[in-house]
């Protein structure tokens, strides 16, 4: 066996005599489409590129016009997610799913995963009222990252000021210890961000910081949750690493915010 080039799928394999119809150009067509979207999800990861704001709208969920690409493939337009009284009362969650192309805007009591593109959450009382609709939207589809880090000891303290080069959205931030230390802790990493000078931290939730204790795994990478503060920022704003918190003899830091460009 031999590597190969390889053409795709649904090219039309032409011949002295065969007729060139509309079906051929249309599955040729088709075939490039494929297989640029599958080229794409080598690397794009899901997100919102433009609009796509959610509102309530009655016993629907409107969704704004949007620009979102998931699993490769590229979506434009705007819609409207319906409840009834066939639905259970839930927290649904609302997502583009690229194994539908017929109607990608999906409703499930599953959050958006894999390929899945999130737009929305919202409570149904399974009758008539939606509530508490919550933004879900990711920005951006090109994966990026800023490594920081601290060599020997880790006190409490500002370890890196970042400016941003482009527009940022924060994913999760990923860190670890080579010595966890010896009592005390855990140890917490935040990241805050913002102008310069009004930096805010984007983990209102304190607990989703990251945390390593003192009798972790030395060199062991811990994760942060999800952000639940700002977590959009624009070329021009700065990020700030703050350790807030070490435990004694922790030395050693590795981390890196992980994020996408939008």
């Amino acid at each position: 066996m031999s590597i190969a080039y390889t053409e795709f799928d649904d090219i039309f394999n032409e011949s002295a005599g065969n007729e060139v119809g509309v079906s051929e150009h249309r599955n040729n067509a088709l075939g490039i489409q494929a297989e640029m979207e599958e080229r794409l999800d080598w690397w794009a990861v899901p997100g919102v590129i433009s609009g796509g704001e959610p509102s309530i709208d009655g016993t629907d969920v409107d969704v704004a016009s949007i620009v979102a690409m998931g699993g490769g493939k590229r979506y434009e337009g705007s819609d409207s997610m319906s409840f009834s009284g066939s639905d259970a009362s839930d927290t649904f969650y609302g997502y583009l799913d690229p194994t539908d192309d017929t109607t990608p805007l999906t409703k499930g009591t599953s959050a958006a995963s894999g390929d899945q593109v999130p737009i929305f959450q919202v409570d149904w009382n399974g009758s008539d009222t939606l509530s508490n609709l919550v933004d879900l939207r990711e920005w951006g589809i090109l994966e990026t990252y800023f490594a920081f880090g601290v060599v020997g000891a880790v006190s409490a303290d500002e370890i890196a000021h970042i400016v941003l080069p482009f527009n940022f959205w924060v994913d999760v931030v990923k860190a670890s210890l080579e010595t966890c230390g010896t009592e005390g802790g855990p140890s917490y990493i935040d990241v805050h961000g913002g102008d310069g000078g009004s930096e805010a931290t984007i983990f209102s939730t304190q607990g989703r910081r990251v945390s390593i204790a003192h009798d972790d795994t030395d060199g062991a990478v811990a994760t942060s949750g999800v952000p639940d503060g700002t977590r959009k920022f624009t070329a021009g704003q700065k990020l700030i690493v703050e350790v807030d918190a070490a435990a004694t003899g922790a030395a050693d830091l590795g981390g890196v915010i992980i994020g996408r460009r939008y």
